[in-house]
C-alpha cells in the first residue's frame, strides 16, 4: 500500500481545445487525499472564449453551460490552496492538464504558478507506456509468445510483422477478418487522429498548429496550410481527400 509523505491531489481537467497555449479551462476536477482525510473539488468555469465544437463533443459542456460561471482568474486562490503543497497524481497531467494549469496561473500572477520542483508529479500515462511498451517487440510476446531477435534488423522485423497479422486477426475478435477491413480501419484510424467532425458539420483540426480550428477558419486564415497538408504522408487517405476537396472548393469559390 502507497503511503504518501505528503498530501496527494489527483486531478483532471476539461478545455475549450487541445491546445495548452491558447485554449483556456472550463471545469477542474481534484481529489485530496491527506492521511485518512478525503475531499474532492469541482470547479465549472468559464473561459471567456467560445469551446469548440470538437472539444464540446469529447466532455459535453457547451458554451450555453459555462455562462455566469466564475472565471479561473476569480477561483485561482482556491485552486492553489487546494493543490498546496501535495503531490500531484493524474494520466498526461505532464502533456496536457500540468502546462495548461501553470499558463492559467502564470496568467492571474506569475508568482502563483506551482512549485513543481519540490513536489512529487506521477504521471499515470507515462508509467503505463513504461511498463506496457507499444513496439514491436511488446507485440511479438504478446501474440507470438517469443521476444523478437535481431530487433532492428530489417529483415527479422519484416518476417516478425508476417507472423503479427494473423495471430492478432485470431487473437483479436474486435478486428475485421479481411485485409479490405484491415486497411479501412488503419485508415479510419489514421484519419480520426488528424481531423474530427463538428456538430456543425465542419471539420476540425487535431493537429498541429491550427489544432481545434474548423476547416472554414483554416481556409480564411491560410488555405496554404490546408495545401500542405493534403500533400503529406501519414494522414489516412480519407482525411487527405477532405483536405484536398476542401481546399479545391475554396480555389473555386475565390475564382482561381
Amino acid at each position: 500500500m502507497i503511503s504518501p509523505d505528503r498530501p496527494l491531489v489527483s486531478f483532471d481537467i476539461e478545455t475549450t481545445g487541445s491546445s495548452t497555449q491558447t485554449d483556456r479551462i472550463v471545469e477542474i476536477a481534484m481529489i485530496r487525499r491527506e492521511g485518512t482525510v478525503t475531499k474532492n473539488l469541482v470547479l465549472r468555469l468559464n473561459p471567456e472564449m467560445p469551446i469548440h465544437p470538437m472539444a464540446i463533443r469529447v466532455h459535453g459542456i457547451t458554451n450555453q453551460d459555462v455562462i455566469g460561471c466564475p472565471t479561473f482568474a476569480q477561483k485561482a486562490d482556491e485552486i492553489r490552496s487546494f493543490l498546496h503543497g501535495a503531490d500531484l497524481v493524474g494520466f498526461n497531467i505532464t502533456g496536457f492538464d500540468l502546462p495548461m494549469l501553470q499558463r492559467h496561473f502564470q496568467e492571474v500572477d506569475p508568482s502563483m504558478t506551482l512549485p513543481v520542483e519540490s513536489v512529487g508529479v506521477i504521471d499515470l500515462m507515462v508509467l503505463y507506456h513504461h511498463i506496457a511498451p507499444r513496439n514491436l517487440t511488446a507485440a511479438s510476446l504478446q501474440y507470438l509468445g517469443k521476444p523478437l531477435e535481431n530487433a532492428h534488423d530489417a529483415l527479422a522485423d519484416s518476417r516478425c510483422v508476417m507472423d503479427l497479422l494473423p495471430a492478432m486477426v485470431q487473437t483479436e475478435s474486435t478486428l475485421p477478418q479481411t485485409m479490405a477491413g484491415l486497411a479501412e480501419l488503419t485508415d479510419q484510424i489514421l484519419s480520426e487522429r488528424k481531423v474530427s467532425e463538428g456538430p456543425d458539420g465542419d471539420y476540425y483540426f487535431r493537429f498541429g498548429k491550427h489544432s481545434g480550428r474548423s476547416f472554414k477558419e483554416v481556409l480564411a486564415l491560410e488555405p496554404s496550410y490546408m495545401k500542405w497538408c493534403a500533400s503529406q504522408e501519414g494522414m489516412g487517405k480519407r482525411v487527405t481527400e477532405l483536405f484536398k476537396t476542401a481546399y479545391a472548393n475554396h480555389k473555386n469559390r475565390q475564382g482561381g
